[in-house]
């Protein structure tokens, strides 16, 4: 990631790290009614530039749920908003897909 154009920048790159640290970005992340959705397991959501709603545009995020032992959790992307979006959907689509417990 840090060598892409967007993330020249010194504060940038700090930006990011620091989302991809944050429990509280983690939690909100979690509460995205769309990945609350359970008519839509394992299906990515995706928040470009400042839909991420955490001060840069420079980036995006795409996540997926998951459902595992009664528990829930999101892979997620963070990437430049410039990025292969078919390709990061269907990656963390899925790898959600791959966590997910089968129905019984």
């Amino acid at each position: 990631i840090v060598s892409q154009p967007e993330f020249s920048e010194p504060e940038t790159v700090r930006e990011v790290v620091e989302l991809a640290e944050s429990e509280d970005v983690v939690v909100h992340l979690l509460e995205t009614p769309a990945l609350v959705d359970p008519s839509a397991p394992e299906k990515a959501v995706v928040l470009i530039g400042r839909e991420t709603e955490y001060s840069s545009a420079a980036y995006s995020i795409v996540a997926a749920p998951y459902r595992q032992a009664g528990a829930r959790g999101a892979v997620a992307v963070i990437g430049p908003t410039r990025m292969d979006y078919p390709r990061a959907v269907a990656l963390v689509e899925h790898v959600a897909g791959l966590l997910t417990d089968s129905p019984d």
